[in-house]
């Protein structure tokens, strides 16, 4: 189910600062913290998520679960990303990507989605109803820029 179909675009959870499980659930399922305040004398953590950040958990725990690749693939994504690596080590670099990214770096366009890492200045191609890689890609500093823009306003 997703935050729209509850009509709502983001929502918030709160977790008593000592209760350890409570604020370990927040985050686990997602939630973001955003900042520890005083309520009636107890300390509390804030948590937020919003609709978008839902969507990229979403696709993230998808493609982790069922992530494919094509024969061809191997060979597009050395040749992009300048590198002469083997099937296990671009496996291994695809997953540590996907795992590394922020979920507002998931975004679907169409059948596609592009995960951004601007951290490894890579952005991956998965198709979305296969879930296959298709490519990836060295981000430029013109599409750094503009993804750090979206990553700020997201949030």
């Amino acid at each position: 189910m997703s935050l729209t179909k509850l009509g709502a675009s983001e929502i918030y959870a709160m977790a008593d600062i000592d209760n350890v499980g409570s604020n370990k659930i927040l985050k686990n399922v997602g939630l973001r913290f955003i900042e520890t305040f005083d309520n009636e004398g107890v300390k509390h953590n804030w948590y937020k998520l919003t609709s978008s950040e839902y969507e990229g958990e979403k696709y993230k725990s998808e493609i982790l679960d069922k992530i494919c690749y094509s024969d061809l693939v191997y060979g597009r994504i050395n040749k992009k990303l300048n590198q002469q690596l083997s099937k296990d080590q671009i496996e291994e670099m695809i997953i540590t990507i996907i795992k590394e990214t922020d979920s507002s770096g998931f975004n679907k366009k169409g059948k596609n989605i592009y995960i951004t890492n601007n951290c490894r200045n890579v952005r991956l191609t998965i198709n979305s109803y296969t879930n296959r890689i298709i490519t990836a890609d060295k981000l430029n500093n013109e599409q750094q820029t503009v993804n750090n823009v979206n990553m700020k306003q997201a949030k």
